[in-house]
Order: structure tokens, then sequence, then C-alpha cells
């Protein structure tokens, strides 16, 4: 019986420690990222923050990882020299997680529409801030051969968006991401 204890510890030991209100820093790395966790979705938390991930560094296999569909931060749209995708940092702060009883799921959709939600599932709740480069600085380094896109524009212009819940589902040995719904506040 010592062992599964040992097992259940290190479970518990291995997943990131994260509380309400903790600004969490995601960049275009790992290493000046906050997560230590990003592209091992071992916890719902790591999940969402591989899909984000994936949207800010445009690192698809970061998506498949999760199962999440790729587009989701930026939509579909290429690249033009005014965009700020591969360039950006944004701060999500945690807001929560809920994990979906039985008796959630009558709720959840009132609220939110047909969903592909169950039992079991959970809901991670986190709120961005965005923050990119001035649009002349990002058109004048794309049109300046001895620069690379973005080079030389700090990330100084900042906005909140709304607070954004993802519906997380265990598979296997990992979470993936089922579903993406924004929280309109007022």
């Amino acid at each position: 019986m010592r062992p599964t204890y040992l097992v259940f510890a290190v479970i518990l030991l291995a997943a990131p420690t994260v509380v309400a209100g903790e600004m969490r820093l995601l960049t275009l790395d790992n290493e000046s990222s906050t997560s230590d966790c990003t592209g091992d979705p071992k916890t719902p938390l790591c999940a969402v923050e591989t899909r984000n991930a994936c949207g800010l560094r445009i690192v698809l296999t970061l998506c498949d990882v999760v199962e999440a569909k790729p587009g989701f931060q930026h939509g579909n749209t290429p690249i033009t020299k005014d965009s700020y995708v591969g360039i950006s940092a944004y701060w999500d702060m945690f807001i929560g997680q809920q994990t979906l009883a039985d008796s959630d799921v009558a709720p959840f959709t009132k609220r939110f529409g047909s969903g592909p939600w169950q039992a079991g599932d959970v809901a991670v709740t986190q709120q961005w801030t965005v923050c990119r480069p001035e649009a002349p600085c990002i058109t004048e380094s794309w049109n300046d051969p001895a620069r690379a896109y973005g080079e030389g524009c700090p990330a100084k212009i900042c906005r909140r968006g709304s607070p954004q819940m993802a519906i997380t589902r265990r598979k296997g040995d990992r979470w993936i991401i089922v579903g993406d719904y924004l929280e309109f506040v007022d």
C-alpha cells in the first residue's frame, strides 16, 4: 500500500500550485515564461497554458498536444506588416478552476448553450492582458532587411481582455482542451 501513497504524493508534488489572482507571464519561449509545464499538459492549467503558447508562438505542435484548434488566439489571418503575432507578451491572471459535477452540466448548458462538457471536466478561468509593440515599429522592422521581424520593438501597449474559460478533460495521462468560452463582463 505504501507505493500507492508514494505515487499519489509524487503526482501532487509535480503539479504546479497556482492561487487565484496570480499573474502568469507567457512569452515567446519557455525560459522567460512563468509556466513550468508548457507542452506538458499534466494538469488542466498546464493544458490551457500549452494552448495559449501555441497561439502566441505559432507553434502548432503545442496545439496538437492538447487537441486544440490552431488560430484560437489570433484568428486565421496571415501575418501582415502591422501584425503582432509572435512578438506580443501575455499576462494571464489565474481566476480559478472548477471540476464539473453532474449537477453543473445543466447550468453550464443554460449559460453557454450546448457544449462539449461533461461531469469530470475541469473549467479553468483566466483573464489575460496582452502587451504589444507600437505599429510603426513593427512596420519599420518588416521593411528593414537588417532587422528581424519585431526586433527592437518593446511590447508596451497593453490591454486587458475579458475572462476566458477553457473546458479541459483528462485523456490518459494528460489534459486536453474541449472548449473555450468568453465570460463577458459589464
